[in-house]
């Protein structure tokens, strides 16, 4: 007998995104809550009928009615669909909280997961959750697996959440072994937001939609075939992410270099759906950065949201720079200053301060010209 699901976790949903601007903040917060529409609409196509859902279902243990309510309903729309919901670090399942919430107002086709404890999926099909119910646990809460009593040729799987090494130095990591000493079919995981294969039966599902500036594999969702008991599982990853996180780094020494940064950045993909980091490193003179500088800022246009740093990013000064100002006058007795400030710092920062000063002088004076320096 075979069985197939859907793996996922660390939904968050009503993560505030608190560093963006109100605006995106909201769009990105909505994505969280519309993914659970995408992954019931992926169950659907492929024809499978439980989604397990391996903690962090919520960012928090005390979210907005309405972030409780709304992803509820979207799942209780699913009527195809039996969802499997299991307590996280983000929101354990304490007495009177979150969870009691939730069991008041759960459409009939979702099952909460809140107890370390042997749950019949379907006939020969047996779930064993690791619910989080404290902050600190102080013990890997997927132990009791090892100990669990199922039918003779039930396929055995396995639900927690956690580090299988510490992430952190208090953590408690989960055994890494714990799939083979359980004796589960697979076992799935949440907390690392990044897809992830641990071993042949363990992986991360990773977040349904990326959170942050990170390249591992995030947005989406696992498909897992067991064929049968003791089979290693066949595992599909499917993507459901509506927002891209992309992380790019990039050297720039001359302005031929900077259509092959729009490629990276752009390339065939829709901006408006586009969040970026770029990291900048190379050398240019200051005319050639302010060139850069209009270039990344058309780039900015296109996209959701561009995050620059640049702090590897050498801006020379050159006679032909200040030539530009002309042979006299307060501004160009202020870049000469500027510029022997820069090439006299003893600290990186001192330095990149001065040219930073020395670039916006040069903006200043081809404003008050009307021409570009």
């Amino acid at each position: 007998m075979g069985f197939r699901f859907i793996h996922t976790a660390d939904w968050q949903l009503g993560k505030p995104f608190g560093q963006f601007p109100p605006d995106l903040a909201g769009e990105l917060k909505a994505a969280r809550r519309d993914v659970v529409q995408t992954i019931a609409a992926t169950a659907e196509k492929l024809g499978i009928g439980d989604v397990i859902v391996a903690g962090d279902v919520w960012d928090s243990p005390l979210p907005a009615r309405n972030t409780v309510v709304q992803p509820l309903e979207i799942m209780g729309r699913a009527r195809s669909i039996r969802w499997w919901l299991m307590p996280g670090n983000h929101d354990p399942h304490q007495p009177g909280g979150l969870w009691t919430r939730i069991a008041k107002i759960a459409p009939p086709n979702v099952t909460l997961l809140l107890q370390p404890t042997s749950v019949e999926m379907r006939d020969g099909v047996v779930l064993l959750p690791a619910p989080w119910k404290s902050k600190a646990p102080g013990e890997d809460l997927s132990e009791w697996m090892d100990q669990a009593e199922t039918s003779a040729g039930s396929i055995r799987i396995g639900l927690a959440h956690g580090g299988v090494k510490s992430f952190e130095a208090d953590a408690i990591p989960l055994d890494e072994k714990r799939a083979t000493k359980a004796r589960l079919d697979y076992l799935g995981l949440g907390d690392w937001h990044g897809t992830l294969q641990v071993d042949e039966r363990t992986w991360y599902s990773g977040t349904p939609e990326p959170d942050r500036f990170v390249n591992n594999d995030r947005g989406q969702i696992l498909e897992v075939k067991v064929d049968g008991p003791g089979r290693i599982p066949e595992v599909i990853p499917h993507r459901t992410a509506k927002f891209e996180w992309l992380v790019v780094d990039a050297e720039v020494n001359a302005p031929s270099d900077f259509a092959e940064l729009e490629k990276k950045i752009l390339g065939e993909r829709s901006g408006t759906e586009v969040l970026a980091q770029l990291t900048l490193s190379g050398r240019l003179s200051l005319s050639e950065r302010q060139m850069l500088d209009e270039h990344i800022s058309a780039i900015a246009s296109r996209l959701q949201y561009l995050d620059v740093r640049d702090t590897a990013l050498q801006t020379m000064a050159t006679p032909d720079d200040l030539d530009a100002l002309g042979q006299g006058g307060s501004i160009r007795h202020a870049a000469e200053n500027l510029k022997t400030a820069a090439e006299s710092a003893s600290a990186e920062a001192e330095r990149e301060d001065a040219l930073r000063a020395l670039s916006l002088l040069f903006t200043y004076a081809g404003t008050a010209t009307g021409d570009r320096p």
